[in-house]
């Protein structure tokens, strides 16, 4: 038995994260950083309310298999959400999903790729910022400078594209 009270570091060989864990991160954040292009190409053939439906009936439907394999391969019942959860989830998948991709599509018409990712890129300083006026939350410090941090990088990468 180890007397050893202290928490994992990240460089412990216990708790790091599975290659697959990483190219799982790594296919999600080439997929949604090249979705502002794939948008902009794709107004050309569709207009956003049908696009914004097609992605997401795509994505859903990968879900669902995910979703069925994966509680096969666990054997695992599947289970539905609680009928009292319903109209949360309904509200949340309205304004998360739908409002959200349906601005962007919409924004694409007039603005550019770039333009578009570096104001979705803002959602998280902004989210500090009216977190900590409206609800009053403190936000360590750390917050603060990833907020910082990120602010500073978007504007660098506004800069480098024009």
């Amino acid at each position: 038995m180890s007397t050893d009270t202290r928490p994992p570091t990240t460089l412990d060989k216990r708790t790091r994260a599975p290659a697959a864990v990483w190219l799982a991160l790594t296919g999600a954040l080439t997929l949604w950083a090249s979705a502002f292009v794939g948008i902009r190409s794709a107004l050309h053939d569709f207009t956003p309310g049908p696009m914004a439906l097609l992605r997401f009936t795509i994505a859903s439907l990968g879900l669902l298999a995910l979703w069925l394999v994966s509680t096969r391969l666990r054997r695992e019942r599947l289970r539905l959400p609680a009928r009292r959860d319903i109209p949360l989830l309904l509200l949340c998948a309205l304004l998360l999903i739908v409002v959200y991709n349906l601005g962007v599509n919409f924004g694409e018409q007039t603005v550019s790729p770039g333009t578009a990712s570096f104001l979705v890129g803002q959602v998280p300083v902004f989210s500090i910022m009216l977190a900590a006026a409206i609800l009053r939350e403190r936000v360590a410090v750390v917050g603060w400078v990833g907020a910082g941090a990120a602010l500073v990088n978007n504007r660098r990468a506004r800069a480098a594209r024009a």
